[in-house]
């Protein structure tokens, strides 16, 4: 991910779930997570798509304005179902940034 600047407003889109049979939905809030470490940092994590009943889909955005210098991690960790045509997946990934 781009570093960014103490405050200076940073927005950086991910995108996760790509690539699962044309169906990002497999992803949400009830079987996946974004993190960002340290908490306290001042960048959140924003869905930016819902499914048809509601739930989040995690095609997201890390925005925020950062109010410390430090390196932050960003944690994305989950995992697929399992279906006739493919099988059941785990994801565990981190990406850094430094704010300066």
């Amino acid at each position: 991910m781009p570093n960014g600047k103490v405050g200076v407003i940073y927005k950086q889109e991910t995108i996760i779930g790509a690539g699962l049979d044309d169906n990002p939905a497999f992803l949400t809030d009830k079987n996946a997570s974004v993190n960002v470490y340290p908490y306290d940092i001042g960048l959140h994590v924003v869905a930016t798509n819902k499914r048809k009943d509601g739930l989040p889909i995690y095609n997201h955005i890390i925005t925020g304005m950062p109010l410390k210098s430090g390196e932050v991690k960003i944690s994305i960790s989950g995992y697929t179902y399992g279906s006739m045509y493919t099988k059941a997946s785990r994801i565990d990934k981190t990406y850094s940034l430094e704010i300066k």
